[in-house]
């Protein structure tokens, strides 16, 4: 359990605090003395017709009342005696506490002041050190350098024909993948292969990446219509809306008997319409169609079973105008 530190200051504070509460403690009893002695002057002073009946009772009520008033009054002499004592103790023990209060502070002050001066003694002896040392670790940091540079792998980015590799352009459809801006593609690999001492001949501009996934949408589109939508005996179109940033969102996938399914992309419109919906879904298969024969499009049309959506009156509407 940590020890609690009590300051000279505290101490202080409390024994002030202690002094204003038997002075008020002393102040209540002396108003109660008051009122008990004023009490006593008007029971002497009344006056009234007494009968001989209740004359002795009174004699005796008034008795007992005077008996209590000087015990009660005994009682509060001697505690009010005893409140002035602890009183002049208390200030007696607070003017101590001051005075050692002023003793620390000035201790305090002289030990501010050897620090100080510790420090600029070891600021001083640091600036020797590097002053002498700096001449050595200059040539240490170029020997350094040289060594980095030689253990750099320079790899090529593009072929012979100018064109970017394979490996580069696989590079920049996975960062896409992670959200990484077309802009700062470039940017990314340059600072990795900074850490990894890579340097790479040519890195991508923002047109070249954003060329570079616009083929990797078309090559994905194209492996969708041979590899899937021909092998398949039947598929179905799936659609979901989502709303991000007070932006529309439609997106659409295909799943086939097989079991696989195919994310053909999202589209943000304007209004979640009927009409929008049905426009958004033909773009997509015309995007996976491409530039096939009409023959083709049939063949991959007829094995389209069904539409996946919910029972809003607005997606009723696109399975209608579809059908159509």
């Amino acid at each position: 359990m940590r020890k609690r530190i009590i300051t000279p200051k505290k101490r202080a504070n409390k024994l002030t605090y202690e002094i204003a509460k038997k002075e008020k403690q002393l102040s209540l009893m002396e108003k109660k003395y008051d009122e008990l002695k004023q009490e006593m002057i008007k029971q002497a002073k009344m006056k009234s017709q007494y009968s001989v009946k209740n004359m002795k009772r009174r004699e005796e009520r008034n008795v007992k009342l005077r008996m209590g008033l000087r015990q009660e009054k005994s009682r509060l002499t001697s505690l009010i005696n005893k409140k002035e004592t602890e009183n002049e103790f208390l200030k007696k023990q607070l003017k101590e506490r001051i005075q050692e209060n002023a003793k620390l502070k000035t201790k305090m002050f002289k030990q501010r002041k050897k620090v100080r001066r510790l420090l600029k003694e070891k600021k001083a002896a640091i600036a020797r050190a590097r002053y002498h040392g700096r001449r050595h670790d200059t040539k240490k940091a170029e020997e350094l350098v040289e060594e980095e540079k030689e253990a750099e792998v320079e790899i090529e980015t593009t072929n012979t024909k100018g064109e970017f590799t394979d490996e580069t352009r696989f590079c920049v459809m996975d960062l896409t993948g992670l959200e990484v801006a077309t802009g700062k593609i470039g940017q990314v690999m340059e600072a990795v292969g900074s850490f990894c001492r890579v340097k790479f001949s040519q890195l991508p501009s923002r047109t070249a990446c954003q060329r570079i996934v616009d083929e990797g949408q078309v090559l994905a589109k194209t492996f969708i219509r041979k590899k899937a939508l021909k092998r398949s005996k039947g598929f179905g179109m799936h659609k979901d809306g989502t709303t991000r940033k007070k932006v529309k969102i439609l997106d659409t996938s295909i799943s086939t008997e097989e079991g696989e399914a195919y994310c053909l992309g999202w589209t943000s419109v304007v209004s979640e319409t009927g009409q929008a919906i049905a426009e958004e879904r033909t773009e997509k298969l015309g995007e996976v169609m491409g530039k096939s024969k009409e023959s083709e499009k049939i063949e991959i049309l007829k094995k389209m079973k069904y539409y996946m959506n919910d029972r809003a009156a607005n997606e009723k509407k696109s399975n209608r105008l579809l059908d159509e």
